[in-house]
């Protein structure tokens, strides 16, 4: 019995080891194993650390993955979700815990801004987006954003009633669209099926 005990911690230690070796986001104390300071914070949708003279990488924790050109002390996202930032300093590497973004959370494809003029519609297997106008003409930012936080697709377009935008170029996964206006944002996301 005693062997089997032994067995079984053994395993569930080295099952322990290989997902904190996976993950490059784990939990830790304010100060890792770096010995510097590991916490970020947020501020009006910033995020940033306090370690100066490092060399930075932004990560988005949902999938784990650096966030491409995120590689300043400060970051502020796209869109809502967790991140993190992995902080090179003095030759040692270590990664903050993940915190939420409170400044932008996206959550469906059909809630966008009450009152808005805009509806957005996701079409053939998420292959185009439709943005249908149901107010005054007028131009409007377009950026799309891939779940590792990198915009795919950024441009200006005027729309009158209807204006479409061709997603069949993109690899499938979710996306978030943002729409602004000189007074308004509207975040909406889609699925990429094919």
């Amino acid at each position: 019995m005693k062997n089997k005990s032994l067995l079984i911690n053994g395993l569930v230690g080295a099952i322990t080891g290989l997902i904190a070796i996976s993950s490059p986001v784990t939990t830790k104390a304010a100060n890792g194993n770096c010995g510097f300071d590991t916490t970020i914070t947020q501020s009006t949708g910033e995020f940033s650390t306090q370690v100066s003279g490092a060399t930075y990488q932004w990560l988005y924790c949902a999938t784990g993955l650096p966030i491409t050109g995120a590689t300043a002390q400060s970051y502020t996202p796209p869109f809502g979700g967790s991140y993190a930032v992995a902080i090179t300093l003095n030759g040692c590497t270590d990664t903050t815990n993940c915190l939420q973004s409170q400044s932008i959370i996206a959550t469906g494809i059909d809630e966008m801004d009450k009152g808005s003029q805009f509806n957005l519609f996701a079409t053939n297997n998420g292959n185009s987006v439709s943005i249908k106008n149901s107010g005054t003409a007028m131009v409007i930012e377009v950026a799309i954003v891939n779940a590792n936080g990198q915009t795919v697709l950024q441009q200006k377009a005027f729309i009158s009633s209807e204006y479409n935008i061709n997603t069949a170029q993109l690899p499938a996964g979710w996306y978030v669209v943002l729409l602004k206006t000189e007074n308004t944002k509207s975040l909406v996301r889609f699925l990429k099926s094919l």
